[in-house]
């Protein structure tokens, strides 16, 4: 079986990128809004380093991205800022 590599390769990037546009929606509609529009414009331009900094900022719990966002922004761990 021939597989083409290049296709395989897109296929990989698209279901990170949907992963990633998934994991951005949110319970908070504010919180939604927010990371939708800025995975939107911004996610297919980071570099890989940046990309790892915004998945596990996607993993953190929605109480402490509304805290950080809305409430206290200099409370953000320094990867966030």
């Amino acid at each position: 079986m021939c597989y083409d590599k290049k296709k395989l390769f897109w296929k990989f990037v698209m279901t990170e990128m949907n992963w990633i546009a998934i994991q951005s929606r949110r319970g908070a509609k504010e919180l939604d809004l927010i990371l939708e529009r800025f995975n939107r414009k911004y996610f297919a331009h980071m570099n890989q380093e940046q990309k790892k900094i915004y998945v596990a900022f996607l993993h953190e719990e929605d109480q402490s991205l509304w805290d950080w966002i809305f409430c206290h922004p200099h409370s953000a761990p320094k990867q966030y800022k």
